[in-house]
């Protein structure tokens, strides 16, 4: 069961977000891997709203008249609209 937990933990955390612990038991193992399964789930939800939010971000920017560069904090140039270009 550990290496189970284990493994999805290391999924989770490499961005395999639809990785999950296949553990039938009432113990506090399977709750550990419900958890696990419950913290997949949430956080496949809000990646899935950030890159909604992001392409909506992007498609009001690219759409405004204004030149816009956004930059990160290296200063290197992440998102510049057609007007900016």
């Amino acid at each position: 069961p550990m290496a189970e937990i284990k493994r999805v933990a290391e999924d989770l955390r490499a961005g395999r977000y639809g990785s999950r612990a296949e553990l039938e038991r009432e113990d506090e193992l399977g709750l550990l891997a419900d958890t696990l399964n419950d913290l997949g789930d949430e956080v496949t939800r809000r990646v899935a709203a950030l890159g909604r939010e992001d392409a909506r971000l992007r498609a009001m920017l690219a759409g405004m008249v204004e030149g816009v560069v956004a930059v990160d904090a290296d200063d290197r140039i992440v998102f510049v609209n057609q007007a900016a270009r």
